[in-house]
C-alpha cells in the first residue's frame, strides 16, 4: 500500500524493494542557482540519491488557483486522427495533471536503463502506438496503465497539447487528462525508476530554464531545460511544459518560443 501524500511540493516515489506496493522516499528539492548548461546532460542520466529533502517552506510567490476546466478551456480539442509524418513513429503520452490543496500539478515517470530509448530522461507517460489501438489516446492510457498501474477508467481527458517530433524519430500526440490523487500507483520497474510530481507553478521561473546544443547522430540542435537541483527535464517533454506554459500565458521564454 502507498504511503499518504502528507508534505505540499514535488514528491518522488520508487518501487518497494519488497515488492509490496509502492512507497514514497523523499520530498521536493530545494530551489537552487541556474546550472550551467555543460551539466545538464549529465543530470539526465546521473544515478538519483534515494532521498531528497527540502525546507518546509515552499517558495514565496508560485501559487497558480486553476480549474480543470479553466485548463480545458485553453487545450486543443481531442482528435484521434494520427497525422504523423510517414518517417516519424506516432506516439501517444499523457499529461497527468491531479490538484492538492487546490493547486494543479503535474506526474513524470524518470525512465530506467533498461528501456530501449531516452534511458533515464523525465517524461511523461506513453509510448508507441501498437497495432492493436484503435488511436493514439487508447495508445497514451493503455502505455500509462503499463507503465504506472493507472487504468484507462480513472483518466478524464481534458484536451490536447501541440504534437511535437523528436531527434530520435518519434512524433509524441499529447492528451492531459486528469488523474486521481492520492492514488496507489505501482511502477512497472522495468520501465520506471521513479515517479515525480511538481506543482505547475514550479515551472514559472524563467531563470529555471535553459536552452543549449544536443548531437544525435551527426545532427545538432538546440534543446529546451528545466532544472531544480538535480533534477533535469529536457528535449520534447520541456517543448510539451513549455507549450502549455504558454496556453496558461506563464511561457519563461516570452514570446520568443524555445523548439528543439
Amino acid at each position: 500500500m502507498a504511503i499518504p501524500l502528507i508534505h505540499p511540493g514535488i514528491r518522488y516515489f520508487q518501487n518497494n524493494p519488497s515488492g509490496r506496493g509502492c512507497q514514497i522516499l523523499a520530498a521536493a528539492d530545494a530551489l537552487s542557482n541556474p546550472l550551467p548548461w555543460g551539466t545538464i546532460r549529465r543530470m539526465a542520466r546521473q544515478e538519483v540519491a534515494p532521498v531528497v529533502s527540502m525546507p518546509d517552506n515552499p517558495p514565496a510567490g508560485l501559487r497558480f488557483p486553476l480549474s480543470p476546466a479553466s485548463l480545458a478551456a485553453v487545450l486543443a480539442p481531442v482528435t484521434l486522427a494520427d497525422d504523423s509524418p510517414p518517417d516519424c513513429h506516432p506516439a501517444g503520452v499523457l499529461v497527468p495533471v491531479f490538484w492538492q490543496a487546490g493547486e494543479p500539478h503535474l506526474l513524470f515517470t524518470q525512465r530506467t536503463e533498461l528501456v530501449k530509448h531516452h534511458q533515464s530522461q523525465i517524461s511523461f507517460p506513453g509510448g508507441v502506438a501498437d497495432p492493436g489501438d484503435p488511436h493514439l489516446l487508447a495508445t497514451a492510457l493503455r502505455e500509462t496503465w503499463e507503465e504506472i498501474g493507472l487504468p484507462p477508467q480513472e483518466v478524464q481527458v481534458l484536451g490536447m497539447l501541440e504534437p511535437t517530433a523528436t531527434v530520435t524519430g518519434f512524433f509524441i500526440h499529447p492528451f492531459v487528462g486528469v488523474i486521481p490523487y492520492p492514488y496507489d500507483f505501482c511502477p512497472n520497474p522495468r520501465e520506471v525508476a521513479r515517479l515525480l510530481t511538481f506543482p505547475v507553478a514550479e515551472f514559472f521561473p524563467p531563470e529555471r530554464w535553459r536552452t543549449g546544443p544536443y548531437t544525435y547522430q551527426g545532427r545538432t540542435v538546440s534543446v529546451c531545460c528545466w532544472h531544480l537541483n538535480d533534477t533535469c527535464i529536457w528535449g520534447a517533454t520541456a517543448r510539451l511544459l513549455l507549450d502549455l506554459l504558454s496556453r496558461l500565458g506563464k511561457n519563461p521564454f516570452g514570446t520568443t518560443p524555445c523548439r528543439d
